[in-house]
C-alpha cells in the first residue's frame, strides 16, 4: 500500500474518532478529568508547555524555508554539507511548504466557520458550544493547528529520512496531549487536526506520484 493511501486511511480514521469524541460525550468526560486533576497535572505543566511551544507552526515553516532557501546557495558554496543537504531536499521542502500553507488556510477557515470555544474559556456543562458562521477570532478551538503542524513535521521527516522508526510518531501524540492537558483544545480538536494533516499529506503524495507517472509516460 502506497504512502498516499496509508495517510488517507489514517486521516479518515482520525476524523471518525474525532467525530465520535464530539458526539459521544468523550470530550466532556476527558476535560472534566483534566480540570479535576489540575493539581497533579501542575507538576507536568512546564513539560507540556515546552511541547506545545515547539509544536507551533512557525518552527516547521522556518525549517522548510531554511531548506528551500539554503538550496539556492549550494552552487556558491558546494563544499558546505548543510547546503548540499538543502539542495537535495529543496524541491520536497518547497512542495511541503505549499501544501502546509493550503492546509493552514483550510484550518483557519474551519476555526472561523465552526467557532468553537476553547475548554479554558467554556463552561463544561454547556458542551457542545459552537458558534457557527460566527467568524469571530475569539473562538479558535476547532481544529488544533499544533496537532496539524506536528503531523506535517513527522511526515516530512519520514519523507527525507525513510529509515526513521515508528517512535517518531511520539512527537505529534505528545504535542496533541499537551494541548489537551493545557486546556487549550478538546481531544476531538486534536484528532481533527491530525486528520487534516494526514489528508493534506495524502493529497501531496498522490499528486507527486501522479506527476512522476505522467512524466514517465511522456518521456517514453
Amino acid at each position: 500500500m502506497n504512502s498516499a493511501k496509508i495517510l488517507l486511511i489514517l486521516g479518515l480514521f482520525s476524523a471518525s474518532l474525532g467525530y465520535t469524541f464530539t458526539n459521544a460525550g468523550y470530550d466532556l468526560s476527558i476535560m472534566r478529568d483534566v480540570f479535576n486533576n489540575a493539581d497533579y497535572l501542575q507538576s507536568w505543566r512546564n513539560f507540556f508547555r515546552w511541547m506545545s511551544y515547539f509544536g507551533e507552526a512557525q518552527y516547521f515553516v522556518a525549517l522548510l524555508l531554511l531548506i528551500w532557501i539554503g538550496g539556492w546557495f549550494e552552487k556558491r558554496y558546494p563544499i558546505n554539507a548543510f547546503l548540499s543537504f538543502c539542495k537535495r531536499y529543496q524541491v520536497i521542502a518547497g512542495k511541503f511548504l505549499i501544501t502546509f500553507g493550503l492546509a493552514s488556510a483550510a484550518l483557519h477557515f474551519l476555526k472561523f466557520l465552526t467557532g468553537r470555544q476553547r475548554p479554558s474559556c467554556n463552561h463544561l456543562e454547556a458542551l457542545p458550544n459552537w458558534h457557527w458562521f460566527a467568524f469571530d477570532g475569539r473562538y479558535g478551538s476547532f481544529p488544533s493547528g499544533h496537532a496539524m503542524a506536528a503531523v506535517f513535521l513527522t511526515v516530512f521527516v519520514m519523507k527525507i529520512w525513510p529509515k526513521s522508526r515508528w517512535w517518531i510518531w511520539v512527537w505529534p501524540l505528545t504535542v496533541g496531549l499537551s494541548r489537551v492537558a493545557l486546556t487549550k483544545h478538546y481531544p476531538s480538536d486534536v484528532l481533527f487536526g491530525f486528520a487534516l494533516a494526514f489528508i493534506s499529506c495524502s493529497v501531496y503524495f498522490w499528486l507527486n506520484a501522479t506527476s512522476k507517472l505522467s512524466k514517465t509516460r511522456t518521456e517514453s
